[in-house]
């Protein structure tokens, strides 16, 4: 049968758009948030920020977080703070019209841009990396990600240029929520695995406390969440 070039562009569209690849997975899913989130609120000393973008970690530990989220379910904010509520550091996110996070901007406490990140993506709408570029677009590090049968990121691994690790994570899910992380620092060797224990559930099946506990050590820390939606 003569394939005619109408035919041939048809096919090639589909499998671009309509085949190949799959809509990426929205931040509501990712933080595994139920309902139409509009904004997350986030107090208690913590050590992580579970986003799964970049700049989520931070030695000045801020303690108040505030996520905005859009009405596609993607984060178009984020903003950390100290107990004083004094902005130490924000992160604002950019979208493609299929969902796609195609730029991420992080600021200082003066409104200044010192990092961005490009995303790239695999067939099934999975981020696959972050590329972390300084404000002269020079490279200054590189986040990679894997996930399980049911799409939730499983291992996020955070390199130095060219090629040097410097951290691992790895996530543990039960119930659609984040009973366990261990996480290895590759310069120390040593890993730290936490343990989650989450309360007061909302009416869309959201926590709205956690209890952070450092398995094989007494520290632990508490999360509360007060959530806004749409």
């Amino acid at each position: 049968m003569l394939i005619t070039k109408p035919i041939r562009l048809a096919i090639a569209f589909l499998l671009l758009h309509g085949i190949g690849y799959a809509q990426p997975k929205n931040d509501l899913f990712i933080l595994g948030l139920h309902g139409k989130v509009k904004k997350l609120t986030i107090t208690g000393k913590r050590e992580f920020i579970a986003t799964g973008k970049s700049g989520s970690f931070s030695k000045r530990l801020p303690n108040t977080t505030v996520i905005n989220f859009d009405e596609t379910g993607n984060i178009s904010e984020a903003t950390y703070m100290d107990k004083e509520g004094k902005v130490i550091t924000k992160i604002s996110y950019q979208y493609d019209d299929s969902g796609y996070c195609v730029k991420g901007s992080r600021y200082d406490a003066n409104d200044d841009i010192y990092f961005t990140f490009i995303c790239k993506y695999d067939r099934d709408g999975n981020r696959l990396i972050e590329n972390i570029l300084d404000n002269r677009d020079s490279l200054v590090a590189r986040l990679t990600f894997t996930y399980n049968a049911a799409r939730r990121k499983e291992v996020t691994s955070y390199y130095y240029p060219p090629d040097s690790l410097n951290w691992q994570e790895k996530c543990f899910y039960e119930d659609n929520l984040m009973p366990q992380i261990s996480r290895k620092t590759m310069s120390g060797k040593k890993t730290i695995t936490y343990r989650f224990a989450y309360e007061k559930i909302d009416g869309q099946g959201n926590w709205q406390k956690c209890s952070i506990y450092v398995i094989n050590s007494s520290s632990y820390k508490y999360e509360f969440r007060q959530i806004e939606y749409y």
